[in-house]
């Protein structure tokens, strides 16, 4: 995993984030295909949850954060083929 040094909440998030990958047991490298935009939603709710189950504080921060991210994933993926864009949030 490589990230910069954590200096902010933001940079925490991504952090595990990125750890979410390790943990979800992703694998797929190719960007702009279903399985990657797949991957970085399990990623993103994986850094959400474990934000919930030790109750971390969710900042409108990170959650800004990660749909900005994610929506990357979605916009290159509909240049081949339209799919919905699932927003990730706080419930």
């Amino acid at each position: 995993i490589r990230i910069k040094r954590i200096s902010c909440d933001v940079s925490f998030f991504t952090f595990l984030h990125e750890l979410g990958h390790v943990m979800c047991g992703a694998n797929n490298y190719r960007r702009n295909s279903l399985h990657s935009v797949n991957d970085e939603y399990n990623a993103w709710n994986w850094a959400l949850n474990e934000c919930r189950k030790n109750k971390i504080k969710i900042t409108d921060n990170m959650v800004t954060w990660a749909n900005r991210c994610y929506g990357y994933y979605v916009r290159g993926y509909n240049g081949k083929k339209t799919i919905e864009h699932k927003w990730i949030e706080i419930v």
